[in-house]
């Protein structure tokens, strides 16, 4: 039903006035006139999707040459691709500020509004030449928040996650789990949990080399895990969690060097309502 999309939209734009005037982040004007529940029609948007320009290859990787001939690509395609990474190499200096918003962008939405844009992959984020400071957000068919009831839970099992608790990370599944438990073998699935986490994380906000915890693949990880156990978490939490894995995902793709300890502390430290409602968890975040 396109009229729950409008409204996704619509309710964005409500909770992001302040960064829209600001022009940091975009998200398209619907007609009401025209919407219908098979019909929504928004403004153009001049640009290119981030994927779209990454089918040129990443600039930041070490293909500095970007798309070469294959016996698999007319020359026309060729062509096309060039062009893109020609494009997103002028773009490059802009990268690192795109994740930047992004990451703002998606702590805001789970920290502070629990109202949380459900796929924001690079196939969901524009960058137009006619705004090259702001990114737009497209595609609001999926949303996810958390229930109040459950909020406290997850605020601690992200706080688990990223200190490599593993007991309080797999109570925590468990409890999410919608599936009867009776015929779960616990002792098996916490050690399970334990030998996963082990491969990302060995102290608080730390990986086994010493970078900050790769959330999105310890998360990917873990999900294998609970499918292999017959498990089925909550639709909210479930959602969440891919929503998190996604974002951390397509920030990295834009900067590899993203400081995710800065930019937290920087967006807990800036908004005194979430430095209220989540201090355990601005702490934890700053140690990822």
């Amino acid at each position: 039903n396109f009229e729950w999309e409008a409204y996704n939209l619509w309710k964005f734009k409500r909770n992001f006035r302040k960064e829209i005037v600001e022009g940091e982040i975009i998200f398209p004007e619907v007609s009401r006139e025209l919407l219908a529940p098979q019909v929504l029609v928004e403004a153009w948007v001049n640009g290119h999707t981030i994927s779209e320009l990454f089918d040129g290859r990443n600039p930041n990787t070490k293909n500095e040459k970007g798309p070469q001939y294959t016996m698999k690509k007319s020359e026309e395609e060729l062509q096309d691709q060039r062009g893109k990474f020609q494009k997103l190499k002028k773009y490059k200096e802009k990268m690192g500020e795109w994740a930047g918003t992004i990451f703002r962008t998606n702590a805001k939405m789970f920290l502070k509004d629990n109202f949380v844009h459900g796929d924001l992959h690079a196939g969901n984020v524009m960058v137009s030449p006619d705004h090259p400071e702001s990114v737009v957000v497209i595609d609001a068919g999926c949303t996810c928040e958390l229930k109040e009831e459950v909020r406290p839970k997850f605020e601690t099992f992200v706080n688990a996650m990223c200190t490599g608790n593993t007991e309080e990370v797999a109570d925590a599944l468990i409890d999410f789990n919608k599936k009867d438990t009776k015929k779960l073998n616990v002792s098996k699935f916490k050690e399970s949990i334990k030998n996963t986490m082990k491969k990302f994380v060995t102290g608080p906000g730390r990986s086994p080399d010493g970078e900050p915890v790769r959330i999105g693949a310890m998360l990917t990880a873990m999900l294998k895990e609970i499918q292999k156990h017959g498990m089925m978490l909550r639709s909210d939490v479930a959602m969440s969690l891919v929503t998190l894995g996604l974002s951390e995902g397509l920030i990295k793709q834009l900067d590899p060097e993203f400081d995710c300890v800065t930019g937290t502390l920087g967006y807990m430290m800036a908004d005194e309502s979430v430095n209220k409602d989540f201090r355990k968890l601005s702490t934890v975040l700053g140690q990822w």
